[in-house]
């Protein structure tokens, strides 16, 4: 008879109590918090990543743009090193450090950049650009031209 009167009074509750709504309200606030941590990271990341191709597709874009100048350039002599770039025909590049950019003929060129530096030395040309985030290419180009040959 007393298994009947337990089955009797369990059947006999139509509500959830005060302790069973805390705990959901409990699970429910921890699944929250962990999904916008979870959010909050991936974001942070997103943005990381965001910034490094960013920086990665500028330097490689000026890289681009220097090389070929420099490579359609008839002559080496009108390659001229300059304290901070250097003058490819009748276009100046230039470093403005204030501003982490590097100028093309006194116009803003490619945003960005901490370092860029262009050496010639004999038959050979260097070009070295750095972001500001740290990612860094350089290349050499060997000039061939009128001053060059024979």
């Amino acid at each position: 008879m007393g298994r009947f009167k337990v089955r009797n009074i369990i059947r006999k509750q139509n509500g959830i109590t005060l302790i069973e709504v805390l705990a959901a309200f409990v699970l429910i606030s921890i699944l929250t918090i962990i999904l916008i941590n979870v959010q909050i990271g991936s974001q942070k990341q997103y943005n990381q990543q965001f910034e490094t191709n960013s920086e990665i597709n500028e330097v490689s874009y000026a890289l681009k743009v220097i090389t070929k100048e420099i490579r359609m350039t008839s002559n080496p002599s009108y390659i001229i090193e300059k304290a901070n770039g250097v003058q490819i025909n009748s276009n100046l590049y230039e470093i403005d450090k204030q501003k982490n950019q590097i100028n093309k003929n006194r116009e803003p060129f490619i945003e960005n950049i901490k370092n860029f530096k262009v050496t010639k030395s004999g038959n050979n040309c260097s070009i070295i650009i750095e972001g500001t985030n740290g990612y860094k290419q350089q290349t050499v180009i060997n000039l061939r031209g009128d001053n060059n040959e024979g």
